[in-house]
């Protein structure tokens, strides 16, 4: 029982550092993606607010996206209740 334990809480760890590292990705992804959409609104001159507010928000929206990541069965629950 308790080798039996010890080898799920290695995999436990395991799983939570590929899990960590994959959200270190992501988060770089996500910047990088708002970071395009800022210079797709420079090239169609939009107005600098829009873009301003891209840079105001831009941590939000990464962290609720990685909220949403980690917890995605929030999400499944609010459509079950529709």
């Amino acid at each position: 029982m308790k080798s039996e334990n010890k080898r799920l809480n290695e995999k436990l760890s395991q799983i939570s550092k590929e899990f960590s590292a994959f959200k270190q990705k992501v988060t770089a992804i996500l910047y990088a993606q708002i970071d395009r959409v800022k210079t797709f609104l420079r090239i169609k001159d939009a107005d600098q607010k829009y873009i301003k507010y891209l840079d105001d928000k831009r941590d939000t929206f990464v962290q609720d996206s990685l909220d949403k990541l980690e917890k995605p069965q929030k999400s499944k629950e609010m459509e079950l209740g529709r």
